[in-house]
């Protein structure tokens, strides 16, 4: 009775996602390199080759979007901006050395909760505050008052800076409903796990029913391959848990006062 080789065994769910794509393109370059057909896998590589394609596609999309760090500078510009503004008209209400006093009273009115407001946690609905708030001092008996303070640059800055927080925050709305659009990675991935398993099912059929040389030889490589990631991977983790306990060992170390 002839002896065959196996494919070894590979739990490739405990790959991490970036290992998980270098292991299944390899193996998938092998196949292309061999011919489908000479392996008699036509029927599942089309369908491997695109869902590979995909993973790829998936897996090195960000997931932190474009429009995030610009947000983040533009809100802390604009709540630096918010508080001056506030801090400007409070002053100058409290000032009775300046022929701007009575204007700044009146303002203090309209700006009342400016710099309450400046500390929003919720974004968007600070943002509509904002607008409420320009709204009020572009109207022009209180756009004069501004100008005798000087704040008119700084309400013009306010207002480009608000409509700017607005638009970018549209995108990033926009860009996560397309991300959520797109197939999960984990879902893909169990997928081309499946098919795999197909794969090389019929790949060793093959071989066993023809005494397929390519079949034989494509086995040997994906054993070689598995035991070189595997090896990699056992590596990786001991080295993780050598630094955990590293540090473990360095937090125990009572400090010096």
């Amino acid at each position: 009775m002839a002896k065959y080789i196996h494919f070894t065994e590979n739990n490739l769910d405990k790959y991490d996602n970036e290992r998980f794509a270098n292991y299944i393109t390899t193996l998938l370059a092998k196949i292309e390199a061999v011919g489908a057909k000479e392996l008699g896998v036509e029927a599942y590589i089309e369908e491997f080759s695109t869902l590979v394609n995909l993973y790829m596609d998936l897996f090195v999309v960000p997931r932190r979007f474009l429009q995030t760090p610009e947000l983040k500078k533009i809100e802390i510009e604009r709540t630096l901006c918010m508080q001056h503004i506030y801090n400007v008209i409070e002053i100058e209400a409290k000032n009775s050395f300046t022929d701007h006093q009575e204007a700044a009273k009146v303002l203090l009115i309209v700006a009342k909760d400016l710099r309450h407001d400046s500390y929003l946690a919720n974004r968007m609905r600070k943002t509509s505050l904002i607008d409420a708030y320009l709204f009020d001092f572009e109207k022009p008996e209180n756009a004069q008052l501004l100008a005798l303070l000087d704040l008119t640059k700084a309400v013009e800055e306010l207002k480009k800076m608000n409509l700017r927080y607005r638009e970018l925050h549209e995108e990033r709305s926009q860009a996560r409903v397309q991300l959520y659009k797109q197939p999960k990675v984990h879902d893909v991935r169990m997928q081309i796990t499946s098919l795999f398993t197909d794969i090389t099912d019929t790949i060793f059929g093959t071989y066993v029913i023809h005494q397929s040389e390519p079949c034989r030889a494509f086995i040997e490589y994906t054993n070689a391959r598995t035991k070189e990631f595997n090896t990699s991977f056992k590596q990786s983790r001991s080295q993780k848990r050598r630094w955990k306990k590293e540090k473990e060992a360095d937090n125990s170390i009572p400090q010096k006062k």
